[in-house]
């Protein structure tokens, strides 16, 4: 990671989908922390929304970027808009090798390591397929770690408003895998969604848009609504892995009654 000199009063932009841990230790030296929202592809910083929060704060120096579970966002378009203002673009890693859960014999042989995340990931992907949901996306123009595999399901049918499929909330799979002893866990909650933090400029492209309500359109909520993050330890079997989603799978449910 990169070192800036933060002093007193310094803006800094955060992504919004960013662990507390890292935006505190920036707070902590005085840093005034503004929140930018993410784009819908890989939930990174959305490159729009920064590009509108340095017309409304010139002054800010520093933007704190993560790759949210190893997928890289847009990088390139995001190094530009910094380089264009003179502020420095910092990039933190979601999950750092020496402090991952994994013990760190694991990392042995990293391409086997990275190998086996891989396969899980595209197992997660195949097997739903033909579900209102897909795995964490990524391109082929942007480096994927795929430290960890989750799911983001169509929002209609988070809602029970879908005309295909019966209601499926992350929080009924993540209950429905805990009872089969599978641990999974919701995404990281979006910064202007905690206590600490929900008072700070967030920047978002919603918000300059007009509506009827004053609702919460941002990307990185629709993705704490949608979200889950499923089992991937390298240590998962594939006999455990199909166990997981056959339980996901029967949970889609088509809709009987058509609108």
């Amino acid at each position: 990671m990169k070192k800036t000199n933060i002093t007193t009063k310094d803006i800094i932009f955060f992504q919004d989908l960013l662990h507390k841990s890292i935006i505190d230790r920036y707070v902590e030296k005085g840093a005034i922390p503004v929140l930018i929202d993410s784009e819908r592809e890989t939930l990174n910083m959305d490159p729009i929304s920064l590009e509108y929060a340095f017309k409304k704060y010139e002054t800010a120096k520093t933007v704190i970027v993560a790759n949210l579970y190893g997928t890289q966002g847009y990088i390139k378009r995001l190094k530009k808009i910094c380089n264009d203002n003179k502020a420095v673009l910092v990039e933190i890693a979601k999950e750092d090798i020496e402090n991952s859960s994994d013990s760190k014999s694991k990392f042995n042989n990293i391409e086997d390591y990275m190998q086996k995340k891989e396969k899980i990931y595209n197992r997660y992907k195949d097997a739903f397929k033909e579900l209102p949901l897909e795995v964490n996306p990524h391109s082929e123009e942007m480096k994927a770690r795929f430290w960890n595999s989750f799911i983001r399901i169509d929002s209609e049918t988070v809602y029970g408003l879908s005309q295909d499929f019966k209601q499926v909330t992350p929080e009924m799979i993540r209950k429905e895998l805990e009872k089969n002893n599978f641990i999974a866990k919701p995404i990281i909650v979006p910064l202007h969604l905690t206590e600490k933090y929900r008072d700070c400029e967030f920047v978002a492209l919603f918000k300059f848009a007009e509506h009827f309500y004053e609702v919460d359109r941002s990307v990185s909520t629709d993705a704490y609504t949608c979200c889950l993050s499923l089992p991937s330890d390298v240590e998962l079997k594939e006999e455990k892995q199909n166990e997981i989603i056959d339980i996901i799978r029967r949970m889609f449910v088509k809709q009987t009654i058509k609108f």
